[in-house]
């Protein structure tokens, strides 16, 4: 053999032996590379390499680990290219991660979870969280590879769920999640801008979440335990948002959801919460704190006798500081709304919290008059499953108070008690009292009330007693001495109030005294029932039938009876020295009062009730006299009257007619022979009621008139009397 010969055998025998060595070397060195060059990321614990063939390389068992990240596959295969090195695809028989907590937010614990872009197989993956509420255990394999439009794609199933993460498009990512029906539980789509912020967008099913959650197995014992006790329905949530890289995040929410407490009453936070949102409600965290507004519509049922409804809710979480506003809120069965409710505690748990609440612009739904601004402070606190609440009321113009409200279980309780003076409320009582005057004077007076409202599952009762004595006050002319009111309610609700009212005195403004004046009233706005109205005036009674009155008709119709008016006391009101009048009237009168018009007289019918004397004065050359022929004149100077009745007509704008029939004798005329006279007057007065009874004009309106011509009637009137 020649020397070159020998040369090359040589050369190819340490080649070989290189290559041999090498080959021999290459599972612990490849170790070390792979070792050396993810310690940046990941810490590997331990390493078993099988084979290393040109393009593949078989892995026993790795162990990783970085903060609260652990990992372990056991029976891996790597395929890749040699030169330039690739890996081409990774497939595991089985896989295990644990993520020690991830509460924490630990980017360590999840910069490893990233999307790979070359196809990963892993039969058998157990993923073990360690979660605030106990352990998170999810059995899966997973498939990532190229999706048909080329982009990356990624598929976890279990037998419980799975969920498809894709890269349909550049910076845009998509995830799916379905149950084992396939019906999709989450849709969340986010673009990814190359760094931070990223927008993000999605919908929710949550009562179908809420099933899957009481039906898996991997859940969290306590998590499913405490979810169990809530119904949630929903049309479908929708939210878009926008998440930066400090976990700091806005999202947009649009939908609705209801929540069922299905604990036992003794338990339950509430009955029923329903939110409702359609034009988007946000939210946002930022730092610590966490927070939520928009234009949304919200009812909590905070047992089955009390909802609270309202709207544009707002609240804000930092630590364990929580508040919460509201704009409208309103208690439905008591009645109550107000502008704005306000409520914090400085220490929420599920367990117990304190803090304080406020209301604004307190009012009572369905009355009839806007009340003034009113505010009702207090404190509260939620403990052992009751919540308690006390606090005041207080306002310009309205009585203070005090209340109480307690509620647990399936029991509650609320107490109000009030005691203020009249006189400071005039401002706000005003409103009332200009119906009937224009000015108002309370002199005296003083409220006492106590309400109380207590309810189980079964049974409700509520109590109401209000007093107000004695009132002293003057209404225009009118004069009220020792009025009483009597407000009160027995029964299961308030929807009806009984008033009693009652005065000694009511000096009115034509001189006359109402006395004994007392009312029956019940009250269901807008529903007014007057059960009973007797006055005793003019030596006489009158009374008004029992009604009930729709506050918000346009008009309403009473009917009263006078009995035994004497109309010697009204004739002594107007202080003619022309006229004489004696004897008592009885009859129904029926009036109807016309919203922003006034009270009508339509058929008032009286008649006499004994025998009275009718005298007139008339001078015989005045142009009245001429009227009357000579023996009626005559008569009427002492007309002896046996039989007395008249109809009377009075409108709002005060046009009245006045017919009668009066039969009698002057015995010095026609030798006592009976007459009948059948007079009509007619005319024009003022505001006849409001006139007579409040204003003071009435006496000296009609006499002003009827002195014109010191007559029966007055130019313009006409007055027939036939004789028969």
């Amino acid at each position: 053999m020649g020397t070159r010969s020998k040369r090359i055998l040589i050369a190819l025998a340490v080649v070989g032996g290189l290559v041999a060595a090498a080959y021999a070397a290459a599972p612990a060195l490849l170790a070390a590379i792979i070792v050396r060059t993810l310690s940046g990321f990941v810490g590997i614990q331990k390493l078993e390499i099988e084979s290393v063939g040109l393009n593949r390389i078989d892995v026993a068992i790795v162990r990783a680990g970085n903060g609260q990240l652990r990992f372990e596959a056991q029976q891996a295969i790597v395929r890749f290219d040699p030169w330039p090195f690739e890996i081409q695809a990774i497939d595991i028989d089985r896989a295990h991660v644990a993520i020690s907590d991830l509460s924490s937010g630990s980017e360590q614990a999840t910069s490893a979870l990233i999307l790979p872009s070359f196809p990963l197989s892993i039969e058998e993956l157990s993923v073990r969280v360690s979660m605030p509420w106990g352990p998170l255990f999810i059995p899966v394999s997973v498939r990532t590879g190229r999706g048909a439009a080329g982009g990356l794609e990624a598929e976890v199933k279990s037998h419980e769920f799975s969920a498809r993460l894709g890269n349909p498009g550049k910076h845009r990512y998509k995830l799916d999640v379905h149950d084992s029906d396939n019906a999709e539980l989450l849709s969340l789509g986010a673009r990814f801008h190359g760094g931070s912020p990223f927008d993000f967008n999605g919908s929710v099913d949550l009562p179908k979440i809420t099933q899957w959650i009481r039906a898996s197995e991997a859940l969290p014992t306590a998590w499913k335990t405490a979810l169990a006790a809530f119904d949630l329905d929903s049309d479908g949530i929708r939210f878009t948002g926008t998440l930066e890289r400090d976990k700091d995040f806005s999202a947009q929410i649009l939908g609705n959801v209801i929540v069922h407490d299905n604990r036992r009453k003794s338990e339950r936070l509430f009955e029923l919460m329903e939110f409702r949102s359609g034009t988007g409600y946000e939210l946002v965290r930022s730092g610590t704190s966490w927070s939520g507004s928009g234009d949304a519509a919200f009812r909590v049922g905070l047992d089955p006798e009390t909802t609270m409804t309202g709207r544009s809710p707002a609240w804000r979480w930092v630590d364990d500081n929580f508040a919460v506003s509201a704009a409208d809120p309103s208690l439905i069965q008591l009645g109550l709304k107000a502008d704005k409710v306000e409520i914090s505690t400085p220490g929420l748990s599920t367990v117990n919290a304190t803090g304080d609440l406020r209301f604004q612009g307190v009012r009572m739904a369905g009355w009839p008059q806007t009340l003034p601004y009113y505010e009702v402070d207090g404190n509260w606190s939620w403990r052992d499953n009751s919540f308690q609440a006390e606090g005041t009321g207080t306002g310009p113009a309205l009585p203070d108070l005090i209340w109480k409200l307690k509620t647990g279980g399936d029991r509650g309780s609320v107490e109000i008690t009030s005691r203020h003076a009249l006189a400071p409320l005039a401002p706000s009582l005003k409103q009332y009292t200009q119906v009937l005057a224009r000015e108002s004077n309370i002199k005296t007076g003083e409220l006492d009330g106590q309400y109380r409202f207590e309810w189980t599952a079964d049974h409700r009762q509520t109590s109401l007693a209000v007093t107000v004595e004695p009132v002293d006050a003057d209404l225009d002319e009118m004069q009220v001495r020792g009025l009483t009111v009597q407000i009160s309610n027995e029964g299961d609700s308030l929807d009806e109030l009984r008033l009693a009212i009652s005065a000694p005195t009511l000096k009115l403004a034509a001189g006359a005294v109402a006395q004994d004046f007392k009312m029956k009233l019940r009250l269901s706005p807008p529903e007014l029932r007057i059960d009973a109205a007797r006055t005793r005036l003019l030596h006489g009674t009158i009374s008004i039938r029992p009604i009930s009155i729709n506050l918000a008709d346009e008009k309403f119709e009473l009917f009263a009876d006078i009995d035994n008016l004497s109309l010697e006391k009204l004739m002594a009101l107007f202080e003619l020295d022309t006229m004489e009048l004696t004897g008592e009237v009885s009859g129904p009168v029926r009036l109807v009062y016309k919203r922003n018009q006034g009270v009508e007289i339509n058929k008032g019918q009286l008649h006499s009730v004994h025998p009275g004397v009718l005298r007139l004065s008339v001078n015989r050359e005045s142009k009245t006299a001429a009227q009357f022929d000579n023996i009626a004149l005559r008569a009427l100077e002492n007309f002896q009257y046996d039989d007395l009745k008249a109809t009377l007509l009075y409108k709002p704008g005060g046009e009245y007619r006045i017919t009668a029939r009066i039969v009698g004798e002057n015995p010095k005329v026609l030798d006592g022979h009976p007459i009948a006279l059948n007079p009509t007057i007619q005319g024009r007065l003022p505001a006849l009621f409001r006139a007579f009874f409040v204003s003071g004009d009435f006496s000296r309106s009609i006499i002003e008139t009827l002195q014109k011509e010191r007559a029966l009637s007055t130019p313009g009137e006409t007055s027939t009397l036939e004789n028969n």
